[in-house]
């Protein structure tokens, strides 16, 4: 059984637009069609099979006849890619990882499935739906973990007076970063989205532009105590 899934592993795979090549039709007749009509040029050509040959087919690899599971996978191919590339827009690697799963769901289940074409959409959009959560999953995790590392200081009376008092001497990039931080109450990641930067660069920016400012505030300060006459 394992070297009938590996030969089939290595031949059949095929994207949405790809043609899938299969043995040649015996006399039988089965239901399996090649559409050739003109207005079909240039376009893949797709075997066209119908429920009750497609279940005949597969009930004839339950009984040896690998050739019928050829055959059934030429017809169903196409419509397992277009459930993860059109419709669930995942990358031909992934599409590729997924179709070997079902393969091998179709390979050992397949004395117990009673309408195959059916049975495949069906695990088909099963295994699209779990790659998709997984993606949207790790996402998020990768999201957490960059969060998790950025460490926002808790900052004291003296800070948020310093920012207070010399916002508007401070240069306009400046004014927005601590605006945001520190009247809108934004975290880090909101900042960042805010001002698309890397959420990594909110906390050296943020330190560059309070040392501009208490710089900013002490010359201005000094330059005010200058200014007053002594008693």
């Amino acid at each position: 059984m394992r070297s009938m899934i590996c030969e089939t592993q290595t031949t059949m795979t095929a994207g949405p637009d790809q043609e899938v090549h299969s043995p040649a039709p015996s006399s039988e007749s089965d239901g399996l069609h090649q559409s050739s009509s003109t207005e079909d040029a240039g376009k893949s050509r797709k075997s066209e099979l119908s429920d009750a040959a497609g279940q005949s087919l597969l009930e004839r690899f339950v009984v040896g006849d690998q050739n019928a599971l050829d055959r059934l996978l030429a017809a169903y191919t196409p419509m397992i890619f277009a459930v993860f590339m059109r419709r669930y827009g995942l990358t031909q690697e992934d599409a590729d990882d997924l179709f070997q799963e079902v393969l091998l769901q179709l390979v050992m289940k397949a004395d117990t499935i009673r309408n195959v074409r059916p049975w495949l959409l069906g695990t088909a959009f099963n295994q699209a739906r779990k790659r998709v959560r997984g993606l949207i999953r790790d996402r998020k995790l990768a999201e957490r973990y960059v969060e998790d590392e950025v460490v926002e200081p808790t900052d004291d009376g003296d800070t948020k007076d310093l920012v207070a008092r010399g916002l508007a001497f401070a240069a306009p990039a400046d004014q927005e970063l601590l605006r945001l931080i520190y009247f809108d109450d934004l975290s880090y990641k909101e900042v960042a989205d805010r001002l698309d930067r890397p959420i990594g660069s909110i906390g050296p920016m943020r330190g560059r532009a309070l040392a501009r400012l208490k710089t900013t505030i002490d010359e201005l300060e000094g330059h005010t105590l200058r200014a007053v006459p002594a008693c």
